[in-house]
């Protein structure tokens, strides 16, 4: 079962070190927005900067995936902190709009091997660090709209520290090269976070995968409230199956009534056993 993983990333040099590490691709039918993937289903959108920027880009690539509930969604890229030296990655536990002052709380349930933070999520570049929390333009705006599509335990910010309040009095903006050698030294801990998640979403996919295919069914053939129970209890043991043996729906398309599927769904799950440990 491929879970789909999606970054939202503001600029290129953020991006770079993400597509060299998951052998990614341009998606050449994407005009709005660039979005870059491989087979294994991750995906990676580049948004711009800003909060509105990163809602934009985290519906357009919600909706370019197919409206996937439950996907392991990640913004990744730089901050300014007052304390912490740069490079050190941080993984938000509070992140805040300061035009609204709203905040969300993304549920850490995995040890992420790395500091956790207030993040902040400005108009303009901060440079005088008030607060001991770490400063950025894309997590508020990403956060709330991932949050319309996916569990909130699948959804993190993940932050470099590329500016300390010493550093940003001596040095206006971060360089493309520094941007993108920050990132780089932090794509191990990325993608381990990103495994951690994935074995999070797992179950939820699986959870969610049956209403949806019950209902495909149910436009295909018509059956009776008794056959329906019938249906949902063989559905139930076909998501017991280990997903790289279960059975096709496209595959009893040549069954021509509600009762030949339920007989020939029940014999192809006889023949199979059933994955007890998950």
């Amino acid at each position: 079962m491929i879970i789909p993983v999606y970054f939202v990333v503001a600029l290129m040099p953020e991006a770079r070190p993400l597509i060299r590490k998951f052998g990614l691709s341009i998606d050449q039918e994407c005009a709005a927005l660039p979005i870059y993937q491989n087979d294994g289903g991750v995906r990676l959108v580049v948004s711009g900067i800003g909060s509105m920027a990163a809602v934009a880009a985290t519906a357009y690539l919600h909706l370019r995936q197919g409206e996937i509930r439950d996907a392991v969604w990640m913004n990744v890229g730089i901050a300014g902190h007052r304390n912490y030296p740069i490079g050190q990655a941080v993984l938000a536990h509070k992140i805040t709009d300061a035009d609204s002052g709203k905040s969300w709380y993304p549920p850490i349930v995995f040890d992420p091997h790395c500091p956790t933070v207030d993040v902040v999520s400005v108009r303009r570049p901060e440079r005088s660090y008030p607060t001991e929390s770490a400063y950025d333009m894309e997590a508020a705006g990403f956060y709330r709209e991932a949050a319309r599509h996916s569990s909130a335990e699948l959804i993190h910010s993940l932050k470099i520290i590329s500016d300390t309040a010493d550093a940003a009095a001596s040095r206006k903006t971060v360089t493309p090269d520094l941007a993108d050698r920050l990132v780089e030294a932090r794509v191990g801990l990325i993608d381990d976070i990103v495994e951690r998640l994935i074995a999070l979403a797992r179950p939820l996919l699986r959870r969610n995968e049956e209403p949806s295919v019950f209902k495909r069914m149910l436009r295909q053939w018509h059956f009776t409230v008794s056959q329906q129970h019938q249906l949902r209890r063989l559905l139930a043991r076909r998501r017991a199956i280990k997903a790289d043996t279960r059975i096709s729906i496209d595959s009893l398309s040549s069954c021509g009534d509600s009762r030949s599927v339920l007989r020939e769904l029940g014999r192809r799950l006889d023949g199979m056993p059933v994955q007890l440990n998950r």
